[in-house]
């Protein structure tokens, strides 16, 4: 099995991913204006959830950068 290299397959593959994430970040953006507009449900679990969006946001970019440094310079 060939390994893709970051530059036949890297650009392609990064644009992709920013796309999602910055399709993800707006969505997130969205549900924590609307978590917070919850006048029903306390702070704690008004931050617990908003804080939970974020992370995974960010645990995603982490993954994303290893995968693409991972690549070869090919």
């Amino acid at each position: 099995m060939q390994r893709y290299s970051k530059k036949l397959n890297g650009r392609s593959y990064m644009i992709q991913s920013v796309l999602g994430l910055g399709v993800y970040a707006v969505l997130a953006a969205i549900v924590t204006m609307r978590v917070f507009s919850a006048i029903q449900l306390s702070l704690f679990t008004q931050l617990l959830f908003s804080g939970f969006l974020w992370a995974t946001l960010v645990l995603f970019v982490v993954i994303l950068r290893r995968h693409y440094l991972k690549l070869p310079n090919e």
